[in-house]
């Protein structure tokens, strides 16, 4: 029996729900005193919530189809990755390893 056949069939015959809306609160980079990071405000306004400290550039950010999750880049390893940090706050984890320094 071909095992990847079966699995790829029960996966196709499984019901497809529709992905969930993304918030609808704004994340942003946000200079202050020099340094670029990331904050996060509803959408009704409010008072940002700083999402990233880390004294390297955090920019680009991006918000997971779940809503849970913000993707960004930054260049705190001395070279651009991507990273990934919990929108409800926490330790951002890198995604991608590349070799290409910023200075170059």
């Amino acid at each position: 029996m071909n095992w990847i056949a079966l699995a790829a069939g029960i996966l196709a015959a499984a019901p497809r729900e529709a992905a969930p809306a993304p918030p609808f609160d704004l994340v942003f980079e946000w200079t202050v005193s020099g340094n670029q990071d990331l904050y996060v405000v509803g959408a009704q306004g409010g008072t940002p919530r700083r999402l990233t400290t880390d004294p390297h550039v955090d920019a680009l950010p991006r918000w997971s189809a779940d809503g849970a999750t913000v993707f960004f880049t930054s260049d705190r390893s001395g070279n651009w990755q991507v990273y990934s940090a919990p929108a409800a706050g926490g330790w951002p984890c890198c995604r991608t390893r590349t070799g290409r320094n910023r200075s170059t």
